[in-house]
């Protein structure tokens, strides 16, 4: 077992944690997520502040990730009524179950990049009765074809390709749930 030492960064806000390590740099935004506009400036900053440091030629992985949670007063719903990405349950099989966890991955690039997609059970928040969570994780799947100059453009493209997906999971009440948040 190899002992890895990471440091983490704290804004003054406490809400976006830097964790740099061996080969590992890692910006993490918590909600409230200013958007994009506000997220990749950091991510850019934190990344010329690491390639000071290390003189970093190539990338082992990309990625961008958006972890979701939609928070439900009820304790059942039918899925279908919010999202358009769900576990499809057959009509022969019960039709009221507990905990889930679905997912897919999607190619992207010809290839090069790839987009995790899972919509699974979390522990309801406080003051609801159910929480699902929407995970979209886009990374390189072959790094090697992605030098360190193109970092923002993978980036921006990255961003593009999650904010369709978001897009294309939710329905307009599942949109509702998060202009109430």
């Amino acid at each position: 077992m190899q002992e890895s030492e990471r440091l983490q960064f704290l804004q003054e806000d406490e809400r976006a944690l830097i964790v740099v390590g061996k080969d590992v740099l890692s910006v993490i935004r918590l909600k409230p997520y200013l958007g994009w506009e506000a997220f990749l400036p950091l991510i850019l900053e934190a990344f010329e502040a690491y390639k000071e440091i290390t003189t970093p030629t190539g990338f082992q992985r990309l990625g961008l990730r958006y972890i979701n949670q939609l928070n439900f007063k009820e304790e059942r719903l039918k899925l279908e009524d919010f999202f358009d990405f769900y576990p499809y349950v057959g009509k022969q099989l019960p039709q009221d179950h507990g905990a889930l966890v679905t997912g897919i991955q999607l190619a992207y690039e010809d290839g090069r990049d790839a987009l995790r997609l899972q919509l699974a059970s979390a522990e309801a928040a406080p003051g609801f009765r159910l929480s699902l969570v929407l995970d979209l994780d886009y990374f390189s799947a072959d790094s090697a074809k992605i030098a360190v100059i193109d970092l923002e453009p993978w980036l921006k493209n990255a961003h593009v390709r999650l904010g369709e997906t978001f897009e294309g999971c939710l329905k307009e009440s599942a949109r509702r749930l998060f202009q109430e948040a």
